[in-house]
């Protein structure tokens, strides 16, 4: 198989999605998101960095990825809310903030 044969394969492995609805009671953050086409992912592990842990409102946006190519292998990369995330951040600030508008730069 060549790169072009597969090239299709690969616009399927990572898309954009919505979540719906987070489960933060078990080892691994838990989440249920939209993605394409109506699809509708269940107990998705949202993967998040070490030592930040956030529980994202729904209606916040991420990547839906499927690992190894296969689409119930998905996995959540970040989660960010556009009615809550701060704008206009300097080059090279950070903020901490959450949805009920705190915020720590």
């Amino acid at each position: 198989m060549s790169f072009y044969d597969n090239k299709h394969a690969s616009r399927l492995m990572t898309a954009r999605g919505e979540l719906i609805e987070v489960n933060d009671k078990g080892e691994m953050q838990m989440v249920s998101a939209h993605g394409h086409f109506g699809e509708r992912f269940v107990d998705i592990h949202r993967v998040q960095d070490f030592g930040l842990s956030a529980t994202p409102p729904a209606g916040a946006h991420g990547l839906l990825h499927a690992v190894g190519g296969r689409r119930d292998q998905m996995v959540v990369i970040g989660m960010e809310h556009p009615d809550h995330r701060p704008r206009n951040l300097k080059p090279g600030e950070t903020a901490l903030y959450d949805a009920k508008g705190q915020i720590l730069k």
